[in-house]
């Protein structure tokens, strides 16, 4: 119904996928979204985390990037947060690669501390997450 009625309207996706959101999705989606996105924080890999940021991102349609990136890195833990802002990211696909990099070398690199060793075991290496 809705596509017949619209298609003299619809020149290109963007008009197309705005249509679609506008026709049926809940009138306080954006609002909800973004609550979500407040409350997001990392809390095991930031490859879980990208997930989790970019779906609700994709439901926000004229999200800027500058509050894109300022949303991410606000969500990642605070010792990633420092790293990652340091180096001024202006997109999130910089954020996000600064932020894998980051977790890896902070989070996945380290050995775990055996604490059962009997000092005659090697350490095992942390699980990735």
């Amino acid at each position: 119904m809705w596509w017949q009625t619209a298609y003299d309207e619809v020149e290109d996706w963007n008009d197309f996928r705005e249509g679609i959101q506008a026709q049926f999705q809940p009138v306080n989606s954006a609002k909800t979204t973004h609550a979500q996105l407040d409350s997001l924080h990392q809390k095991t890999s930031v490859r879980i985390y990208n997930t989790e940021f970019c779906e609700l991102v994709l439901q926000i349609p004229h999200m800027h990037e500058e509050d894109q990136v300022y949303q991410y890195i606000k969500g990642l833990k605070p010792s990633i947060a420092s790293l990652v802002a340091l180096q001024q990211p202006n997109n999130l696909l910089d954020v996000q690669g600064l932020a894998d990099i980051a977790d890896t070398i902070q989070y996945q690199q380290r050995p775990c501390q055996n604490f059962g060793n009997q000092g005659n075991e090697q350490p095992h290496n942390c699980p990735t997450y």
